[in-house]
C-alpha cells in the first residue's frame, strides 16, 4: 500500500502566484519598467483562479484597463487599477466558503 503525505491546498495558496506577479508588476510600474508581457502573464494566472463568472469578468476588466493605462504611459492610473484588482482578489482569497441557504418548502 502506497501512503503519501496528503498536501492540503488552501484557497489563499491558490492565489499566491497571482499576488506575486502583481507585486512584481507594481514594483516595475514604480520604476517605469513594466511591460505588456507581465500583464499577459498575470492574465494567464487569472484564468486559473476559482472565480465566479462575475468576479472573473471584473478582474479581466481591471487588468484590461491597467494594460491600456500602461500603454498610454499613465502609470498612476494603471497602479490604481492593479490595487483595485489586488483588493478584489484578496477578498476572494480570504472569503469563507459556506453552504448556500436552503429554501424551506412550506
Amino acid at each position: 500500500m502506497n501512503t503519501e503525505n496528503a498536501t492540503q491546498v488552501t484557497l489563499s495558496s491558490v492565489f499566491q502566484p497571482v499576488f506575486g506577479a502583481m507585486a512584481g508588476l507594481a514594483k516595475n510600474l514604480g520604476h517605469g519598467s513594466a511591460s505588456g508581457g507581465e500583464v499577459n502573464h498575470l492574465e494567464s494566472l487569472l484564468e486559473g483562479l476559482p472565480l465566479s463568472s462575475d468576479d472573473f469578468g471584473i478582474a479581466c476588466n481591471r487588468l484590461r484597463n491597467a494594460r491600456r493605462y500602461l500603454e498610454s504611459n499613465e502609470r498612476g492610473a494603471a497602479r490604481w487599477e492593479l490595487n483595485a484588482l489586488a483588493n478584489q482578489l484578496r477578498n476572494q482569497a480570504t472569503a469563507k466558503t459556506r453552504e448556500p441557504r436552503r429554501r424551506l418548502r412550506s
